[in-house]
């Protein structure tokens, strides 16, 4: 199968140069003694991205599945895993920009072709990368 993504990042990345970014797969969640649920991410590794502004379309998108606080998309080779509230599962985390962004939804999650482009939110108060 052709990488379509990886042919694409030869023009794309002449226009904006793909980065070094943090990730962190989510892992599960534990639960506390008190009842409280604490996220678990494996441990951070570098990988190469292309990160990009999310477009009209998009934030649409976004909107209307009541997914409004994303303000980038993220490009990698690999398959992102989002936040799925119904299955009780966080979203993997990426580190650029001196901040902390989680996954919250998948825009393109091509299994078979080796990447994903998923849409990410800045974390306020976030696991330490």
């Amino acid at each position: 199968m052709v990488n379509l993504r990886a042919r694409a990042n030869v023009l794309t990345s002449r226009i904006n140069p793909n980065i070094s970014i943090g990730y962190r797969r989510y892992a599960g969640r534990t639960v506390n003694p008190d009842g409280t649920q604490v996220a678990e991410y494996d441990p951070q590794t570098p990988v190469i991205a292309q990160v990009q502004s999310l477009g009209k379309k998009e934030v649409d998108h976004l909107s209307s599945l009541r997914i409004s606080n994303c303000e980038r998309m993220v490009y990698v080779n690999f398959q992102l895993q989002a936040t799925d509230r119904v299955a009780q599962t966080g979203g993997d985390l990426v580190v650029f920009e001196g901040a902390v962004w989680q996954v919250e939804a998948i825009l393109e999650g091509w299994t078979g072709a080796g990447w994903s482009r998923g849409a990410v939110s800045k974390q306020m108060d976030s696991p330490s990368a």
